[in-house]
């Protein structure tokens, strides 16, 4: 008979499998300590788009660096700080700093108030192509 590897163990006595379920607030962020989940949600979503874009035009970090240097010369971003946004450590960089990037990656960017009903909706998203 062979030994039991580390994979083959009971998965009931994980310490993990015993504990009990926790209920979340249905805003996986507030849950996860943001003190603002709706702008970190914005953030997000922006940083999403920007890395999206980077992976189809193939750029390089440093391409970036560039293209916001041309597009927005004071808006100081660096190779480090695109790293940083494209690992989702959105601390310290403004919704409008991501805009300024996603413009100078050849994108428009608007802004649309539409009156709704009851409480609005915010959302980010890239229009479909035409």
């Amino acid at each position: 008979m062979s030994k039991k590897t580390e994979r083959d163990k009971d998965w009931k006595s994980d310490p993990l499998e015993n504990t009990p379920p926790v209920r979340g607030s249905g805003n996986f962020l507030k849950d996860r300590g943001y003190s603002d989940p709706t702008e970190t949600r914005i953030k997000f979503d922006l940083v999403n788009l920007i890395r999206v874009i980077i992976e189809s035009k193939k750029l390089r970090q440093i391409d970036v660096v560039a293209l916001v240097g041309r597009y927005a010369p004071g808006a100081g971003i660096s190779q480090p700080d695109i790293s940083r946004i494209l690992r989702g450590n959105v601390i310290g960089y403004s919704e409008s700093r991501l805009i300024v990037i996603l413009a100078a990656l050849g994108n428009n960017v608007s802004i649309v108030v539409e009156p709704m009903k009851g409480h609005g909706h915010i959302s980010v998203r890239e229009r479909a192509a035409a």
